[in-house]
């Protein structure tokens, strides 16, 4: 096995990436909670967890459900110790964003393993950290998912280095996260046993999983709920009904199975396109890391819901950390590869002036893409003639390619010193380390869109002023509320009031009576900063204004608070 090559500044430069991450990401999802921003899915979750520390056991009030049936997750019982000690709100999101940007570190350590380069290692940890679709799943809310990667990549990185300790301790908080990783763990199982012939500890990884599963499946999910089947199994009855019938349709007709779910929606492909163009295809050159892959990716693309197929929200946090792996493996066989050929006799020799005529064109080819880059960058799209010849430009996308292909060339016929000292001297190594630059590449020019990289990505600016003027008038108002009374509050308001354990999610007039709970406050805000929150807030006010048992108490910015018997 090739020696590894060092370097104290790849390392110096993932450690200072993986705080400026850390620091970022964290007052990013805090400032996105305080102006208003978060929704359900942290309120669900952030309430189940603060209620059990409290004497009700997972005890949602937005579902009114217990939320381990909805998803069995016994990782939140440490919010929940946290909640023993304190109230704050601050450790879901920062506990989130730490084992999200962790992951980068064992991540560069299995990178290492396998392309023996720190600065090839380096630059895959940070084409990690710059996924727009991470980047964005880290700020939408709070998930039991963001935990996985950290968990995955320890316990693989355990397994390579045969800490058998390590790797089913860290398997094991992999497998509790959420009621569908343990997919996770076992396919770390085939990985041991196919490439390591490690088969004893594959099988305990089986075992594990499968008793888990079965624990969960089989034992909880039927107590919790009332009911034989998990409830997200409606998403894939498409297949079939028994998850046999589902297996024979997968099997027997692959390409039906796979062409399907295009026909849901016209931008499904688009977004699972991008996943390919941001991993390069190169998944595709490792088939252990297609298997691996595979069963993730295709609890996804089998969904037949919107935001789960369309990679939207949290939902890529199940496949990054798959296809990550899945490339560091192929990036090592591309390595393996060209060393073997580099060792041949009959290998290729480019003739030198070949080398530098082909330098010079990607010189030019570089020097015109970069500077128009730069020009739409500053100016956005345009469309002129020059001589009679049309140009035009209305995307990066392209040019940015072909400044890629052109840099790439470029690499390949260097052979001097400063390339040699950047990208390493062997021919291996210059391609791994150009492949790797692409990923970051190609991950900057999606992260604009889906990610939350300062001044330059849409989520990063999202919170505008007016936002954190009305979160102000928001927080100042709900703090006039008596600690004890119970409230009924819309969405908005509900993220900042779920820490009382009388405070309820307003669903609509019926959420006044269904509960049998004569509240004393209901909070309805008509002016949510999230888009997606703005609805039937105006009607259910003219509604609310109507009834006799409650009278207005505070009105400022769109936010209304009704008492139970104040003055109409």
């Amino acid at each position: 096995m090739k020696s590894i090559t060092s370097s104290g500044a790849a390392r110096l430069l993932l450690g200072v990436s993986v705080i400026l991450y850390l620091v970022w990401f964290s007052y990013l999802s805090i400032d996105r909670w305080d102006n208003l921003h978060a929704s359900l899915d942290y309120a669900h979750i952030d309430s189940a967890s603060y209620n059990t520390a409290h004497g009700k056991w997972m005890y949602s009030n937005v579902d009114h459900i217990n939320f381990w049936a909805d998803h069995f997750s016994p990782i939140l019982l440490v919010l929940s110790g946290y909640y023993l000690f304190s109230d704050g709100y601050w450790l879901t999101f920062i506990w989130q964003t730490l084992t999200i940007g962790l992951a980068a570190i064992p991540l560069f350590l299995i990178a290492r393993h396998f392309l023996r380069s720190e600065p090839a290692a380096f630059l895959v940890a940070l084409g990690y950290l710059v996924n727009g679709k991470l980047q964005y799943a880290n700020l939408f809310d709070y998930h039991m998912m963001s935990h996985e990667p950290l968990f995955l990549f320890t316990a693989f990185y355990a397994m390579l280095r045969k800490k058998w300790g390590w790797y089913f301790a860290c398997g094991a908080l992999l497998v509790v996260c959420k009621e569908d990783a343990f997919i996770l763990f076992a396919l770390l199982g085939f990985y041991a046993a196919i490439v390591q012939r490690e088969y004893k500890m594959a099988m305990f990884t089986w075992i594990l999983c499968g008793a888990y599963a079965f624990i969960v499946f089989e034992i909880a999910y039927p107590y919790l709920t009332a009911q034989e089947n998990y409830g997200y199994s409606g998403q894939y009855g498409w297949l079939g009904g028994s998850s046999v019938e589902k297996a024979l349709h997968l099997f027997s007709s692959p390409l039906e199975v796979l062409k399907e779910p295009l026909s849901w929606n016209e931008n499904i492909w688009p977004r699972w396109r991008g996943l390919l163009i941001q991993y390069g295809f190169l998944p595709f050159l490792s088939f252990t890391g297609v298997i691996m892959l595979l069963p993730p990716t295709a609890e996804l693309y089998l969904a037949k819901r919107g935001p789960v197929i369309s990679l939207a929200y949290h939902y890529p946090l199940l496949i990054v950390p798959m296809w990550t792996l899945a490339t560091v493996f192929a990036l090592s066989n591309i390595r393996n590869v060209i060393s073997w050929l580099e060792k041949k006799p009959w290998r290729l020799n480019v003739p030198e002036k070949a080398l530098k005529m082909f330098k010079r064109l990607s010189i030019a080819v570089m020097t015109v893409y970069a500077f128009t880059i730069v020009y739409f960058i500053i100016y956005g799209a345009f469309d002129f003639k020059i001589y009679g010849s049309h140009v035009y430009m209305d995307s990066a996308a392209k040019p940015l390619l072909i400044f890629y292909a052109a840099f790439f060339i470029y690499v390949l016929g260097s052979k001097g010193a400063y390339v040699t000292r950047l990208m390493g001297g062997s021919l291996s190594l210059k391609v791994v380390m150009a492949l790797a630059l692409y990923l970051i590449g190609v991950n900057l020019y999606m992260v604009k869109d889906y990610g939350a990289l300062p001044f330059y990505s849409s989520w990063a600016g999202v919170i505008k002023s007016q936002h954190r003027e009305h979160a102000r008038h928001v927080k100042n108002a709900l703090k006039t509320i008596p600690k004890k009374a119970s409230i009924l509050a819309s969405q908005g308001p509900f993220t900042h009031l779920a820490h009382r354990r009388q405070t309820h999610l307003f669903r609509g007039f019926d959420s006044i009576n269904h509960l049998g709970i004569d509240f004393d406050y209901i909070v309805i805000d008509i002016k949510p900063n999230v888009e997606s929150q703005r609805g039937m807030g105006r009607a259910h006010v003219v509604g609310l204004l109507r009834l006799a048992e409650y009278g207005v108490v505070y009105e400022e910015d769109g936010l209304f608070i009704f008492k139970r018997g104040a003055d109409k």
